[in-house]
């Protein structure tokens, strides 16, 4: 054996070369961005670390959409150690890259973890580390933070997994040491059976098994943490193929993912309830879109093959993951595991996750991707991360089965050149058939790559020497062709979304030209489907990476409070108030600047510019509070369309979904309203009226907020379709709102229970047994 090889830690250097190489643009300074990056990670980022600089526990968040939840997004990632730890470190931007590169180690480790659980050597799982964790398609997925955050606990929560099986230390050596000696599958279990079927239960046995539970609970609840529920599920679907042989096991690891699933209560309640006040409560109209097509499919295996991708929207192809190529040398040593029994359920969950990822392409998918649980998430491309992983696992497996073959025969000049031949055969028929299937132009110059890939493993395959470790120097020579071709199309396709982390914190021109102590609302257009950064992700312009436009949801950097913004899940009543576009709730919302390309409205004054948008000023602009001396309780319906008249009539009534209606006063002079201070969570407003009135407040209503007026407790009522509303008395008052929603309180006390328990578990787990303890002397 080479003697670096001897060495146990040697897996680590060869990850730490990969990840210098892969993230070698951050070795120099720079910093990764995207098209989510800008738009939601890292304002939401800045949001977060303001909070938790002034001691406040970011529960909501007032700068989108006239305020709305924060943790319940789970994408906010609050409870997240690592995401915390980040942005208090380094920051909103350059925390965003610590991040990534953070969980690309955990990827390979824990990959590397999981493929050694399927008691495969050490080179193999090396292999499965960095297939995965320095994947092509893991990488550009970055700017997507919480799905490759959760993607990267899979492999932990695989070996945690397979670690209920019973596949202990002493089992995974014996099934190397059987391999090594060339036998059967068949001797290898007779062998096995012999070895540890007599062998007495050693006593610590319940607290050995309870070990990989609680490692699975705790990885669940991190991946939860993460807030990419979908990949939560697809990592269940994973536990659920390795444990089905073991009903006993399989209830084990199911209640260990409910103990995870529990301890991260705190977030799931609060998003459970978010939901059901979302336009996800129901199936979402578009839970197909960006559904992997077949070309994107073979593009795992071909590289270019997909290219050029359909529309970014409407279009045949998901737009989620950028890069869907994996290997075609990895894919060849997946090939290579074969029927096994531990490749089964591995070669059946890749199965099932080219069908879901192909979604409406695939009309059984389709109609599965259409009901619950399922339905609650968007983009089936988002299995395509899922068959990474599992493809990792099987190129992990079949490079020992490849050695093993190799060990089995001699060197084979015959077939070498037969190979070569076979290469040369495919290049030239495949192209001509290519193009008679319609194939896209990006296949044929990917299929060159994959005959390419494909002829030098075969020929490496039989033509490698190594008399009696033949097998030993053609299981390296085909990881090293596989680490080859992933680094090469890493240099080759993945290098966009770098830059100079000075354009990103760069502040906005057209923030700065607001009035000093901006209390006001501003409304930025150009944030759908047809925004400037839709589509883009590296090579943008310096002025669509900066704050400089406010694209995205960058105006939270700056401190403002929008009319729109950015977010999922979408709640209730967005599309027909927030972004309906009507001059009347422009006004009412006290939208009383424009960031646009053009004056949405004649009315308006240009105050600054930055390319290729430019700062607007209305002077009709309702108050962010103001007072109201005649209320109407009428239907939602109702109150939509005259919250949209143009004669604008909220400017002077209240149009309430619930209370009772105040009659037109006698007194007619208005009353006065002043926020006199401000918190994520909590809001102090001073009024004063010479009748009895309503304190309309223009932010979003929603479960949790409560009201105190002069300190005893007042209803918060929805008025004006969408906003919250106190009754105040005549004369002068302190109003005070508090976000405190039940769903984080009951979630937190059942978040805390199980953190506990996992505690004293652990705890117990890894006390000796009495019989193994040693007697104090005297």
């Amino acid at each position: 054996m080479t003697p670096w090889l001897r060495h146990r830690g040697w897996p680590l250097l060869v990850f730490a070369a990969g990840l210098a190489f892969v993230y070698r643009q951050a070795l120099t300074g720079e910093v990764y961005f995207g098209r989510d990056a800008l738009r939601f990670f890292i304002p939401d980022s800045a949001f977060l670390q303001e909070s938790l600089r002034r001691g406040e526990l970011p529960l909501w968040t007032p700068y989108i959409r006239l305020g709305q939840p924060f943790l319940a997004t789970l994408q906010s990632q609050v409870f997240y150690p690592p995401r915390v730890l980040t942005v208090l470190l380094f920051g909103p931007v350059v925390g965003f890259t610590v991040q990534q590169v953070l969980h690309a180690v955990l990827a390979c480790g824990g990959t590397y973890l999981a493929a050694r659980g399927l008691a495969v050597r050490r080179l193999a799982a090396t292999v499965a580390g960095v297939a995965f964790g320095l994947s092509p398609l893991l990488t550009d997925l970055a700017g997507q933070r919480n799905v490759v955050d959760a993607a990267a606990w899979t492999g932990l929560i695989v070996f945690a997994a397979l670690g209920l099986t019973g596949r202990s230390k002493a089992r995974r050596e014996l099934a190397q040491a059987a391999r090594e000696a060339g036998l059967t599958e068949d001797a290898y279990r007779a062998l096995r059976a012999g070895s540890l079927g007599t062998q007495p239960r050693p006593p610590s046995a319940v607290r050995s098994r309870l070990r990989p539970a609680l490692l699975l609970a705790f990885a669940v609840a991190m991946s939860i943490a993460c807030g990419a529920p979908e990949t939560v599920l697809w990592q269940a679907l994973i536990v659920l193929a390795l444990l089905a042989r073991w009903v006993p096991r399989l209830l084990i690891g199911g209640g260990a993912f409910l103990w995870g699933a529990a301890a991260m209560a705190v977030v799931l309640v609060p998003a459970i309830e978010f939901v059901r006040n979302s336009t996800r409560g129901a199936a979402a109209a578009d839970t197909l879109d960006w559904s992997a097509s077949w070309a994107q499919l073979l593009g795992t295996v071909v590289p270019f093959a997909e290219q050029p991708r359909g529309p970014y929207w409407g279009g045949p192809d998901q737009w989620f993951v950028l890069t869907v190529f994996l290997g075609t040398t990895v894919a060849l040593l997946a090939a290579g595991a074969g029927w096994q029994r531990r490749a089964r359920p591995l070669w059946i969950l890749l199965g099932v996750f080219v069908l879901l990822s192909a979604g409406r392409h695939f009309p059984p998918a389709g109609w599965l991707l259409q009901l619950p649980p399922f339905s609650l998430f968007r983009y089936p491309g988002k299995y395509l991360v899922a068959l990474a992983f599992v493809v990792s696992l099987l190129a992990a497996v079949g490079l020992d089965r490849w050695a093993a073959r190799a060990r089995k025969g001699g060197v084979s000049v015959r077939m070498a050149a037969l190979s070569l031949l076979l290469g040369a055969g495919l290049l030239a028929a495949g192209m001509p058939l290519l193009r008679l299937l319609g194939a896209r132009t990006g296949a044929q110059g990917g299929w060159l790559w994959f005959c390419a890939a494909l002829t030098l493993s075969l020929i490496l395959f039989f033509a490698m020497p190594g008399r009696h470790r033949r097998g030993a120097w053609v299981g390296r020579a085909l990881a090293l062709v596989a680490l080859a071709e992933l680094g090469l199309f890493h240099f080759v396709q993945v290098r966009s979304g770098w830059t100079d982390p000075g354009p990103l914190s760069r502040p906005s021109v057209l923030a700065a030209a607001l009035p000093p102590h901006f209390a006001g609302r501003i409304s930025v257009g150009g944030l759908g489907h047809a925004d400037p950064l839709a589509g883009a992700q590296g090579g943008m312009a310096t002025h669509l990476i900066s704050r400089d436009a406010l694209l995205g949801n960058r105006f939270v950097e700056e401190r403002l409070h929008a009319l729109e913004g950015g977010w999922v899940p979408e709640m209730k009543r967005v599309e027909e108030f927030h972004l309906s576009g009507e001059r009347a709730v422009f006004d009412l919302t006290g939208v009383s600047h424009y960031v646009r390309d053009a004056p949405p409205f004649p009315d308006l004054t240009k105050v600054a510019a930055s390319e290729p948008r430019a700062l607007y000023r209305s002077t009709t602009a309702m108050p962010r509070a103001f007072v109201v001396h005649h209320a109407e309780v009428v239907s939602d319906e109702d109150a939509l369309r005259r919250v949209r008249d143009p004669a604008q009539p909220a400017r002077r009534t209240a149009f309430l979904a619930e209370g009772a209606a105040l009659p037109d006063p006698e007194c007619r002079r208005g009353g006065a309203a002043t926020i006199e201070q401000e918190g994520s969570n909590s809001l102090t407003v001073e009024t004063s009226a010479e009748c009895e009135g309503v304190l309309v407040l223009s932010d979003t209503w929603y479960p949790g907020w409560s009201a105190t007026v002069d300190g005893a407790t007042a209803p918060v009522l929805r008025a004006n379709y969408a906003l919250r509303a106190v009754r105040i008395p005549a004369g002068r008052h302190q109003v005070q709102f508090h976000y405190r929603p039940a769903s984080f309180r009951w979630g937190a006390i059942a978040s805390g229970v199980a953190w506990a328990l996992l505690a004293l578990a652990f705890g117990w787990s890894r006390r000796k047994p009495l019989a193994a303890r040693q007697p104090r002397p005297g």
